[in-house]
């Protein structure tokens, strides 16, 4: 029986690697093994190059705003026209911009070429998109359990590299990182330029420039809204909580843990490769049982454990404590994480699906941006308050997810 459902899960996991879906999987796996060197470390590197915390706090604001108002045009592109080219020439972009960001020298330039990296990834929703388009349907929970822990099974010992980097030749070696994470978004582009299959059959007819063809991708995809479902209306109102809360601690919590609980760089790292190696073991089961119990399910513990999580973190006071409590927490988060995206793509049809998921990547970014900044000037003031005010939106969260998240009598192709 054991023997049978090993079998079983072989062929599952077989049947999914395959096409457009393992193209993607490999690509994402190959850049994000660079980029998790980096970015864990992202606000103690924009620190030593001489920003506050109100500076770090508004760096991300910006930086998300901006990204999610360009994925509203690439959602609509991707829709009409197709996703392959948009993925292509999207890559080769930021495979030059990563470079220009390796050369800044401080946070003034360093903000400024980030913007313009933010700017030049209108191609993340299409090539998110192409990825879900490409999945069988019936597995969508295995699916995503796939896409993210292979990326993180390939850079399970990078965020310990990052910290070692740290400690052994301060923060600014993590420049020589930005070239090569550069370097990789070129091979990436690569790959996809040689594999990658599009997958909308229908495409629009295309148009010259004009006012109409500047505000088409606005336009369109507000009038996509019409379609929601009430879940996906749901989801809506998880990415405005979501969107200004999270976005609110989530920069400080290696702060908080350099600067209150005293851990060192590299028990940051070595506690952030053990959480990745958890979360790769979990992640797998979280797909299948997806897949078979239901996908609310998950989602609704995932949301519960999140306020005791937080106080634990609060009252944590050495580097056992966060190892413990961050083991339990990010494994359940992997448990869960798989079920969030597959019941998304089920509640969103395949002609509509990049202009809501750049619909809903705005929502989240714009209450982000004065989440980014709120928390950046709290944590000025009391680093721990933040993490206070944020178990309030954990409890509306829940409420939401229960009352108007269900799942489809009949999943979207």
């Amino acid at each position: 029986m054991f023997k049978e459902g090993i079998r079983e899960s072989l062929r599952d996991v077989l049947a999914l690697m395959q096409g457009n879906f393992l193209v993607v999987t490999l690509c994402h796996s190959w850049a994000m093994s660079w980029m998790q060197i980096f970015h864990p470390y992202e606000s103690v590197y924009l620190r030593s190059l001489g920003a506050s915390s109100l500076i770090i706090g508004t760096y991300f604001a910006v930086n998300s705003l901006i990204g999610a108002v360009v994925g509203m045009p690439g959602g609509y592109l991707c829709d009409t026209y197709g996703r392959r080219k948009i993925v292509v020439v999207g890559n080769y972009l930021t495979a030059i911009v990563w470079v220009f960001v390796s050369l800044a020298s401080n946070w003034q330039s360093y903000f400024m070429i980030r913007i313009l990296l933010s700017a030049a990834s209108f191609w993340s929703i299409a090539e998110q998109t192409i990825m879900v388009d490409s999945m069988i349907v019936e597995k969508r929970g295995l699916g995503f359990s796939l896409f993210w822990t292979i990326p993180q099974l390939a850079g399970l010992a990078s965020p310990f590299l990052g910290a070692w980097l740290i400690e052994n030749h301060q923060v600014n070696a993590l420049r020589f990182v930005l070239l090569f994470i550069g370097i990789a978004n070129g091979v990436k582009a690569v790959v996809y330029t040689k594999y990658l299959k599009e997958t909308l059959v229908s495409r629009g007819k295309k148009q010259g420039l004009s006012f109409r063809s500047l505000i088409d991708p606005f336009t369109e995809t507000f009038k996509s809204l019409r379609q929601m479902s009430k879940s996906l209306l749901g989801y809506c109102a998880l990415d405005v909580l979501y969107g200004f809360a999270l976005t609110m601690v989530a920069p400080f919590f290696i702060l908080y843990a350099f600067d209150v609980i005293s851990l060192t760089p590299e028990e940051w790292g070595f506690t952030s490769t053990i959480v990745l190696g958890v979360s790769i073991c979990l992640r797998l089961l979280g797909g299948r049982l997806a897949d078979r119990y239901g996908k609310r399910r998950l989602i609704l513990v995932a949301i519960v454990i999140e306020a005791p999580a937080l106080i634990a973190f609060i009252y944590s006071k050495s580097y056992f404590h966060v190892l413990l409590l961050f083991v339990m927490w990010r494994g359940i988060g992997a448990l869960t994480e798989p079920a969030w995206n597959a019941l998304q793509a089920d509640l969103t049809p395949r002609e509509q699906r990049g202009k809501i998921t750049s619909f809903r990547s705005v929502v989240w970014t714009s209450f982000g941006f004065l989440g980014s900044i709120t928390g950046g000037y709290i944590y000025s003031l009391n680093p721990s308050l933040i993490f206070w005010i944020y178990i309030p939106f954990t409890i509306l969260a829940t409420i939401i997810a229960y009352r108007f998240i269900h799942e489809p009598e009949e999943p979207e192709k």
